[in-house]
């Protein structure tokens, strides 16, 4: 229904209060009328594709991971080479103050004692690296190396996505034109067999005329089906390497090529 036909339902120049109904048609209007003002589904462009390749590709996020994963690993090679320090205390409670058993004649100082009944300690140990035969210096080297190969694998990839949604885009345009040019074929191919079918009714065409042209049409037909499950194929590949599902519509924009500069001669 459209949203001017709402509008003409609802009409309170015979009514002199509003009622419950009322209501319920003014907030029916008012939300048909923001879907009807709506703006319409913008075109993606192959900018946008991308974009939202980057964001959603499992594969780019693993090497980015991979990145940040050698980065730690040289900060950790380079780590070896600065002292470390380490810092112990304990604290003992004993239930009774140790002694030696020594023979004395005296009674009461037959026990010698040689510790407290409760006893702290704190230690403090700092080691640094003197001499490690150049260990230390190849594992940061290694580190670094490992951290270059990973940076050069992740732009790697990422032009390799790029790369990818590029072919995608076009696969589903090129799709889009063969099968606008599919039913086309259909659409004619039908008038003309129509067309036929009325002259051979007249007898001024033979049989065979007719199934000739029953043939040319259903081969155009199953031209357009074949285009139609490419061009589901082509949007299932593109949504893929966006991270969508499979069966999301697509929709995309024209590329818009410059001209050669070079003429036609």
């Amino acid at each position: 229904m459209r949203c001017d036909g709402l509008l003409r339902q609802l009409d309170f120049r015979d009514e002199g209060t509003f009622t419950l109904d009322h209501v319920r048609w003014i907030a029916v209007i008012l939300l048909h009328a923001m879907l009807c003002g709506a703006a319409p589904a913008v075109a993606e462009d192959l900018r946008d594709a991308w974009s939202h390749a980057l964001a959603n590709s499992p594969r780019l996020a693993a090497e980015e991971h991979k990145i940040a994963a050698t980065e730690y690993d040289l900060g950790a090679a380079r780590a070896e080479r600065r002292p470390d320090a380490s810092l112990r205390s304990s604290y003992h409670v004993r239930s009774d103050t140790p002694s030696f058993l020594v023979q004395s004649p005296l009674p009461g100082f037959d026990r010698v004692p040689f510790a407290q009944p409760d006893a702290a300690a704190v230690e403090a140990q700092v080691l640094t690296p003197i001499y490690t035969s150049g260990r230390i210096k190849n594992s940061i080297l290694g580190a670094q190396a490992n951290l270059s190969a990973s940076q050069h694998e992740g732009a790697a990839t990422r032009a390799d996505l790029l790369q990818a949604v590029g072919e995608a885009y076009l696969a589903v345009l090129r799709a889009q034109r063969e099968l606008d040019v599919a039913e086309q074929d259909v659409a004619s191919l039908t008038t003309l067999e129509g067309e036929v079918k009325c002259l051979f009714e007249q007898q001024r065409v033979p049989r065979n005329d007719l199934l000739a042209a029953q043939v040319t049409t259903a081969t155009a037909a199953q031209k357009r089906l074949r285009g139609q499950h490419q061009l589901q194929n082509a949007g299932a590949a593109y949504n893929r390497l966006l991270g969508r599902p499979l069966s999301t519509p697509v929709q995309l924009a024209e590329l818009q090529l410059p001209w050669l500069p070079q003429s036609l001669e």
